[in-house]
């Protein structure tokens, strides 16, 4: 359903320049964070490697023949899928991978993973 919305033209501007500020600050990060991702994996030594991990996607396990109380949320167990990518050494190929966490919480994964990946 739409939502009529009335104000003056001033109102309007003002609003749009607010939003246009936010966009210039968000837009300005992101080609410095690129900036600065390509210049690490430019000046990469042979020693050296660079892992971006994205944010976890976070899933609900279901089962088709769970008894009601299951169905409808109760003690559904969650899962989350960590992506990322890895290079190591100059001019590297990505490595892609993808872990699972039964835990669904960031924490878990950033300690396990480096644990067991890292060392």
């Amino acid at each position: 359903m739409k939502e009529i919305q009335s104000g003056s033209i001033y109102d309007l501007m003002t609003e749009f320049e607010q939003q246009l500020q936010k966009f210039k600050a968000h837009y300005f990060n992101i080609q410095h964070q690129f900036g600065a991702y390509r210049q690490l994996r430019k000046d990469m030594k042979s020693n050296e490697a660079l892992v971006h991990v994205d944010f976890p996607e976070n899933y609900v396990a279901k089962l088709s023949s769970a008894v009601s109380i299951n169905h409808y949320g109760a003690s559904q167990h969650q899962i989350s899928l960590h992506t990322g990518v890895y290079y190591v050494g100059t001019n590297s190929l990505p490595y892609t991978f993808c872990s699972i966490d039964k835990k669904a919480t960031f924490t878990c994964f950033a300690n396990s993973w480096q644990k067991k990946v890292l060392n």
